[in-house]
């Protein structure tokens, strides 16, 4: 569309859009020389942020029972270069436990715990993980935190004199808009 302010397109213009169009929007190849690539040296090329990715190889590992993910396999060739290896896997009401405690900062209740043992389906996991994101607990959680990060204040400002209150009345609009998202 022609800029606001600007004149209307007359007859002529529109005719010829008109025609453009109809004849399929034909467009012209537009072909740029480049100058050639002085900038970069080979050596340049050599650096890695330079060069296509590959894959790496994965190590071997003794415990490939405790493998779930090729990150596992690399942390796990390190562990045992040191002689070292996973702990075990926690039982199921430690990882609620610490869904619970991670995500939302609460504990959770007996009957939530009782619940999610009881629930022997196989995503029921990420079922429960779907629940606490979802939760407006999460938000509170998160959002106190990212509040604290950037020096958020509920009360007035000052700028250091006492005298110079400067008022802050609809600051807790961000502070909800933050735990909202």
């Amino acid at each position: 569309m022609p800029p606001d302010g600007s004149d209307p397109l007359t007859d002529e213009q529109v005719t010829l859009v008109r025609r453009w169009i109809r004849a399929g929007a034909p467009t012209v190849e537009w072909v740029v020389e480049l100058p050639p690539r002085t900038m970069i040296s080979k050596k340049d090329r050599q650096f890695w942020a330079f060069r296509s990715p590959k894959k790496a190889s994965l190590p071997e590992v003794q415990a490939i029972d405790r493998v779930r993910t090729a990150i596992d396999r690399l942390i796990l060739s390190r562990l045992e270069a040191d002689d070292l290896t996973y702990s075990p896997d926690a039982d199921r009401a430690t990882l609620l436990r610490r869904a619970y405690f991670n995500l939302i900062g609460l504990p959770p209740s007996p009957d939530e715990l009782d619940r999610f043992l009881a629930d022997e389906r196989p995503a029921a996991w990420e079922r429960l993980i779907d629940r606490l994101l979802a939760s407006p607990h999460y938000g509170q959680r998160w959002g106190r935190h990212w509040l604290d990060a950037v020096g958020y204040v509920d009360n007035r400002l000052f700028d250091g004199d006492l005298a110079n209150i400067i008022p802050n009345d609809d600051i807790w609009r961000y502070r909800d808009y933050v735990v909202r998202v």
